[in-house]
């Protein structure tokens, strides 16, 4: 016999073994990487990208919620983690071009 959560999701203790939690409570990272290449393309102007990225990222919440692989707070805070990376690793860029230019591609092998 099948072991249902408390909502009748099926569970198991070894998702996340927190007292008698028996479902896994995080955020959706293929929500937050949608966000980030929205804002990404919002940032490059190509508007038309952009909007192709948010229409499928709904489709995805619609999806994700319909067949119970996500809570809605889930997908919430997906997209809210989406748009916190991608702010500080805009960030991160500004400090980096700041103390020296071209830093985060100097590794990189240089085609001619």
């Amino acid at each position: 016999m099948e072991e249902r959560g408390y909502w009748g999701f099926l569970g198991s203790g070894a998702d996340f073994p927190v007292g008698n939690v028996s479902f896994f409570l995080f955020y959706s990272g293929h929500v937050a990487g949608s966000v980030i290449a929205s804002l990404d393309m919002k940032r490059m102007h190509r508007w038309e990208l952009a909007f192709l990225f948010d229409t499928l990222n709904l489709l995805q919440v619609v999806r994700l919620l319909s067949t119970r692989r996500h809570y809605t707070i889930d997908l919430a805070i997906g997209v809210g983690a989406g748009m916190l990376f991608d702010s500080l690793a805009g960030k991160y860029m500004k400090k980096a071009m700041a103390e020296g230019g071209d830093v985060l591609y100097t590794n990189l092998p240089h085609l001619s």
